[in-house]
């Protein structure tokens, strides 16, 4: 549903004449206290030393969709975790062109090489599947490996990546437009970014972040420096 509604409050009949409260903001729409949907120009920018922590920790089964543009290339991460080089790993790393790296194998395939754009990884029949689009939605690439049985070490790391349990130097410089985690086929996150001075039901958000659709919970930066918020035109 994308609705733009302007700043003011507005009650509209839906089920039978029940009345349900939409808040609008020139790009968003919050029904009945809950953000339900952002306009997809809009983006939280990253200058290679902020990052946020999920909470969600990966397995060969999780998949992940994220939109994206690497402002400047500086062998960093946007999402990801790792126990090490080859080991227990999952994640999109702006090194080597664009590669991703799963369990026990590292650059997947082919190279990426798209620093704007779109990359969905999921199950399929037993499969691991990556699809790569570009910024006009075209798929530009597509492969597969054997599901493996595996765990990251921690919980993934956005705009960076975690060796066990720490975010190293391995940060992107990069705007991230939205980023969804799904176990299997379960949406367990979908985070989109807010700004500062923002009210979501009883939340006013007080920095730029993602927000996370799901869970309806900010999620701040961890890292150092701030988040710019912005939108493409």
């Amino acid at each position: 549903m994308s609705l733009y509604l302007g700043t003011q409050k507005v009650k509209i009949n839906l089920n039978g004449g029940k009345k349900h409260a939409f808040l609008g903001r020139p790009d968003y729409l919050i029904f009945d206290g809950k953000l339900v949907f952002a306009d997809p120009k809009i983006y939280l920018q990253s200058s290679g030393t902020q990052y946020i922590d999920t909470g969600f920790t990966a397995d060969g089964e999780s998949g992940f969709d994220i939109r994206y543009h690497v402002t400047t290339g500086n062998n960093g991460a946007l999402y990801g975790a790792r126990a090490g080089y080859r080991s227990r790993a999952y994640m999109y790393l702006v090194a080597d062109n664009y590669r991703v790296d799963y369990g026990n194998i590292a650059a997947v395939s082919s190279p990426l090489g798209l620093s704007k754009g779109r990359l969905v990884s999921g199950l399929e029949n037993n499969n691991v599947v990556w699809r790569a689009y570009d910024s006009a939605g075209t798929l530009q690439q597509e492969f597969s490996t054997a599901k493996q049985t595996f765990t990251t070490p921690a919980s993934v790391a956005l705009y960076a990546k975690k060796d066990n349990d720490t975010v190293d130097n391995t940060k992107a410089i990069a705007k991230i437009y939205y980023f969804k985690i799904y176990d299997a086929d379960e949406l367990k996150h979908h985070f989109v970014p807010v700004p500062q001075g923002m009210v979501i039901g009883d939340t006013t958000i007080s920095a730029p972040c993602m927000f996370d659709i799901v869970t309806q919970t900010p999620f701040y930066n961890d890292g150092t420096g701030d988040f710019v918020y912005g939108k493409d035109n």
